[in-house]
């Protein structure tokens, strides 16, 4: 009796523990979701400079059961101060799809060798975008912070409040 109630209790604290991981993993989602769409809000405001795509192209990502996602990659340089400087980011936001068309198109848009206007922080040059503003993708880390966050300590609670 005595061993079953301990693996009894080693199992909550295990349940619990998990929860609570998750939880935190939705907090930092949040928090990092809130940070990515104060900067899309504020990039608009930024400084601008001129810069040039040097790699444009979509990887491919397949998981165990061969749905695939597909990211655009593109890379450009630009320069702040006499810095020469190199970024990725497109937009504020997840750019990877499910429909190779929506990745296609970022890639058509941002071919190599394109003179690009680059948007980037005033005091931090190095914190670039092309472009700017908030879209949908930019609230995606958010929702999906909060969503983990609600589900994780709701399950976390109810077991607690039932058990």
């Amino acid at each position: 009796k005595l061993i079953e109630k301990a693996i009894d209790h080693f199992s909550q604290m295990v349940f619990y523990t998990i929860m609570g991981i998750l939880t935190i993993a939705g907090i930092i989602m949040i928090s990092s979701g809130i940070e990515q769409i104060k900067l899309a809000n504020d990039s608009s405001k930024w400084s601008t400079t001129q810069g040039q795509i040097n790699y444009s192209d979509i990887k491919i990502f397949q998981d165990s059961e061969g749905n695939q996602t597909y990211q655009p990659i593109v890379k450009f340089t630009y320069k702040v101060d006499k810095k020469t400087l190199e970024a990725d980011r497109v937009l504020f936001g997840d750019t990877s799809s499910l429909n190779f068309d929506s990745a296609w198109r970022i890639v058509q848009k941002y071919p190599k060798n394109k003179t690009i206007t680059v948007f980037y922080h005033p005091d931090e040059p190095q914190n670039s975008v092309l472009e700017v503003g908030l879209t949908k993708k930019s609230f995606i880390r958010f929702t999906q912070g909060l969503f983990i966050l609600t589900l994780f300590s709701s399950i976390g609670i109810l077991f607690w409040l039932f058990h």
